[in-house]
């Protein structure tokens, strides 16, 4: 039985995607055929050609983050299990993916055992074909909330299980199970109303051994965050997605520094650059006629780019959770320069 809280979160799930269930299927029909997910742009273009008339990456930045992502770095359009579960001809996978995770769950219990399986371990263990445990190993990808990855190259990565959710998935013997699991433990019922943090369960005399054992959650405090900020990264700190979290905050500012500065086709750290620059900025955040207006605009500069290449770069190119504690410090930074965007004064170049 889900949480309140849980249980209405599910339900505008489903609305969304009974809404964009033809968006769902597309991406699915896309990544059955060579386990790839599609990229937005090249398959917006080759619907278009066909008639379809449908803006997949809008589409994509607007999915609830439950059900997948636009990945900005790859222009991909990804789902996890819970997006996937729409779909009747998706059902075999997520099956498969549930039962990898018992498997996982048996192996933890197991002290002689490491908690761990390998993609390479998916056509035995599973009596599935070369492509199917392709298909797997990319969505055990999506799942890193459950299994995260290890290390290892595609077709040989290692998948250990999250030891911060082993109670919650241990009884996750089919799909319906491991998502009410999911969902209890993402979006459950809070005493106060603070979005992204958990709240450790209580424990009682008739409390069972799951219960008093349960690990307590990192608290994940948005409050002081720049808006733009914690509404990026609030529902997926909340289920505890803290490379996401910076990820889809880190798009989210570079997407309001495009429309701020007029620079809609420049990326990354040329997009900072050309933005924030002391010699001649799009954006202004400080006095620059006074010194210490110019050292807050380069300070904003440099903070800017670094954001660029050390939170948003590594995080779109590994799996690896940042901690807890490095997550809100990564998003305190993007808060920082995402306040000082707000405030900013655009310099319109004169011609000449």
């Amino acid at each position: 039985m889900m949480s309140q809280r849980a249980a209405e979160t599910v339900a505008e799930l489903d609305e969304w995607a009974a809404a964009h269930l033809a968006f769902l299927e597309t991406i699915w029909r896309e990544f059955a055929v060579d386990a790839s997910w599609p990229e937005a742009p090249k398959l917006t273009r080759r619907l278009f050609g066909t008639g379809v008339r449908m803006d997949l990456e809008q589409t994509g930045r607007d999915m609830p983050p439950a059900l997948g992502r636009f990945d900005p770095q790859h222009q991909q359009l990804m789902l996890t299990v819970r997006g996937l579960a729409y779909l009747a001809d998706a059902r075999s996978l997520c099956d498969q993916f549930v039962l990898v995770l018992a498997e996982a769950v048996r192996r933890y219990g197991t002290p002689d055992e490491e908690a761990v399986v390998s993609s390479q371990e998916f056509v035995d263990l599973l009596a599935i074909e070369p492509a199917d445990a392709r298909r797997l190993e990319e969505l055990c990808r999506m799942e890193s909330w459950a299994l995260l990855a290890q290390g290892g190259e595609l077709g040989t990565m290692r998948f250990g299980l999250s030891e911060a959710v082993i109670f919650e998935v241990a009884d996750a013997s089919t799909l319906e199970n491991y998502l009410e699991a999911q969902a209890d433990a993402w979006w459950p019922d809070l005493d106060g109303t603070t979005i992204g943090r958990w709240q450790p369960a209580q424990s009682s005399s008739n409390a069972s051994l799951a219960d008093l054992q349960r690990p307590e959650r990192a608290a994940y405090v948005t409050d002081h965050l720049h808006p733009l900020i914690a509404s990026a990264a609030a529902e997926l700190l909340a289920g505890d997605h803290r490379r996401e979290a910076v990820e889809r905050a880190g798009v989210a500012l570079q997407d309001a520094v495009r429309e701020r500065a007029g620079l809609p086709d420049a990326d990354g750290e040329h997009l900072m650059n050309l933005a924030f620059t002391p010699k001649r900025p799009r954006l202004s955040v400080g006095d620059l006629e006074t010194a210490s207006g110019a050292n807050v605009q380069r300070g904003v500069h440099l903070l800017a780019q670094g954001i660029i290449a050390a939170i948003r770069n590594p995080t779109a190119h590994r799996l690896v959770d940042p901690g807890p504690a490095e997550t809100m410090e990564q998003l305190a930074i993007l808060s920082f320069v995402a306040r000082r965007l707000e405030h900013a004064t655009l310099i319109v170049e004169q011609d000449g």
